[in-house]
């Protein structure tokens, strides 16, 4: 795994997977932790990508990040290149922090 989005409150974790038979494709397992001392609800994100590219993500396993990474949230997410467009990523999360609702939008680090 290597960090794809690292800030104050969570950690994003991808798990890349081209498909041998369809260069094209990339499947990507994606683990996120908290590792603060305040737990992290409703916690939401969503994945940008260049519009030549086509993103399906699963439901996530959970929607609570407990504190010092006491657990995670899953998710599959599947990519299809359209075009000839590098793969570039975003990340737009939103989360109670405590009782203050907070946001996050990220850059994915340059994994791909």
């Amino acid at each position: 795994a290597v960090v794809a989005v690292e800030n104050h409150e969570f950690v994003v974790y991808f798990e890349i997977q081209k498909n041998p038979a369809n260069p094209k494709q990339i499947a990507i397992r994606s683990t996120i932790v908290n590792p603060g001392m305040q737990p992290l609800k409703n916690f939401e994100i969503k994945y940008g990508v260049p519009p030549s590219w086509s993103l399906q993500a699963s439901p996530p396993n959970s929607n609570t990040l407990n504190p010092l990474c006491q657990n995670s949230i899953q998710q599959v997410i599947y990519l299809q290149n359209n075009g000839n467009a590098p793969l570039m990523m975003k990340t737009h999360a939103t989360y109670l922090f405590g009782c203050q609702p907070l946001s996050s939008t990220d850059n994915v680090n340059p994994i791909f």
